[in-house]
């Protein structure tokens, strides 16, 4: 953003706090959704379901922030994107206690499911760097973000 939009940087600090703020707001947002269907009667797998598949979906828009033609719209769809992450990791959290074969191994499963996500914490900056290197532009990891989500939609739908 600071190349693309001539940026200065404490400008981009500024910012670069929107998404952060989306996304607290986000979590907060699909926690409410998955517990008020609970309480509605709603059964877990359809309390989970909705905001995971809705986020994800919804966290493909970081795929338009490569494209949008200014700065208000691309950080509108990193703002909109980190919000629907974070919706639908709210109800990730309670995976655990839901799948968990019995209350002995919550814990365990909820490791497993962190060991998982932070491979991918470790994995992507080193596919971005590569990336980089080559092309100097943030573009197709963002493309590729925006394409992981509409991958996991269907994969946590079923």
């Amino acid at each position: 953003m600071i190349e693309t939009f001539h940026l200065l940087l404490m400008k981009f600090v500024l910012l670069g706090m929107l998404p952060g703020i989306a996304a607290i707001i986000g979590g907060w947002c699909g926690s409410l959704l998955s517990d008020t269907l609970v309480r509605h009667g709603d059964s877990l797998s359809v309390a989970r379901k909705v905001p995971l598949v809705g986020g994800m979906l919804g966290s493909a828009t970081i795929g338009l922030a490569a494209f949008s033609p200014s700065l208000g719209l691309s950080l509108a769809a990193l703002c909109f994107a980190n919000f629907a992450a974070t919706f639908a990791s709210a109800a990730l959290w309670a995976l655990p206690s839901d799948v968990a074969p019995n209350r002995a191994n919550i814990a365990t499963t909820g490791g497993i499911q962190n060991m998982a996500a932070n491979l991918t914490g470790i994995i992507s900056p080193v596919l971005i760097g590569i990336i980089m290197q080559y092309n100097h532009s943030f573009t197709l990891p963002l493309e590729i973000a925006g394409i992981v989500g509409v991958i996991g939609e269907p994969i946590y739908g079923f």
